[in-house]
């Protein structure tokens, strides 16, 4: 029954959650291969956090609509 319950609440947090997920790991990412070539780990988790918080915001940002364009009857004379 538990089990159900998870379930559920996991499919409907699935893009929520999936955004998170890959905002983060770009995030860990990034610090590993900064920390590969010997920058600095205040550095490296500075910009790795950056990194993560941008990558959430384009995520959750809406997405705007493109417009469509107006047509008008116009008849000519």
């Amino acid at each position: 029954m538990i089990g159900v319950v998870f379930f559920i609440v996991g499919l409907a947090l699935f893009h929520k959650i999936l955004s998170l997920v890959t905002a983060v790991a770009g995030g860990f990412l990034l610090y590993d291969a900064l920390r590969l070539y010997s920058l600095n780990p205040v550095v490296s988790i500075a910009l790795a956090a950056i990194l993560t918080l941008e990558g959430i915001f384009v995520q959750y940002r809406p997405s705007k609509k493109p417009r469509q364009p107006e047509f008008t009857n116009v008849t000519s004379i």
